[in-house]
């Protein structure tokens, strides 16, 4: 995809701006985004720390993106955003049996609560949005930036203006490049930040269990 529609025709700013936002905050992006902070956050990762951290971006970015990627080179979809609502299932249901991995692996090796919530949350969003997909389609970008919104509030403590007009900027893009209405970008969000909640306060609340197993 391209932010031109035709050769030699320039778009206004605005689809610019828009295509700009939408690649560069797509959700492998968000997602290693997000990664990258939690493992910042640890006072001292181990080497197995380490590597439970590289599971995670396997398992949440680079196979379900991989997938998608090799499904539009052989023209099973039309495009790596997955336009159409038909096109969506098999990805996701994909991106829920890779999550469910990385979060029964993440349980097994003790993983550090930050990134078991993670795992657990974005297998709980996949989950969601693939049931969706079957009937109708939400903004599965702006579902990225609500599950990252939330993570930021919960683990980092910043306030939610940090990561809020980040938000709305993918909203805003999602809804100018007509991928998908107001309704369906809010839907996302909530999906996303629910997501995590939900996952995260079940996690902090059975903490000390966890670490005890």
């Amino acid at each position: 995809m391209t932010p031109q529609s035709h050769i030699g025709q320039r778009q206004p700013f605005t689809d610019r701006l828009a295509w700009l936002i939408s690649n560069v905050l797509s959700p492998p992006m968000v997602g290693l985004l997000g990664i990258l902070i939690l493992a910042l956050r640890q006072p001292a990762l181990a080497a197995k720390e380490w590597l439970l951290f590289g599971v995670y971006v396997l398992m949440a970015v680079v196979l379900p993106t991989g997938l998608v990627f090799a499904m539009v080179a052989v023209g099973r979809i039309s495009d790596v955003n997955m336009n159409l609502r038909e096109e969506r299932a098999k990805p996701f249901l994909f991106a829920v049996a890779c999550m469910a991995i990385s979060a029964v692996v993440m349980l097994v090796a003790h993983a550090p609560l930050t990134l078991l919530t993670l795992s657990f949350a974005t297998c709980l969003l996949y989950a969601l949005l693939y049931l969706i997909s079957l009937r109708s389609k939400v903004s599965a970008h702006s579902a990225g930036m609500g599950l990252f919104s939330a993570m930021v509030v919960a683990t980092v403590g910043g306030p939610l203006v940090v990561a809020l007009p980040l938000t709305l900027a993918v909203m805003w893009a999602r809804v100018r490049m007509r991928r998908h209405t107001w309704a369906q970008t809010i839907a996302g969000v909530l999906l996303g930040s629910g997501s995590f909640l939900i996952v995260w306060l079940a996690v902090a609340g059975n903490g000390p269990a966890l670490s005890q197993q």
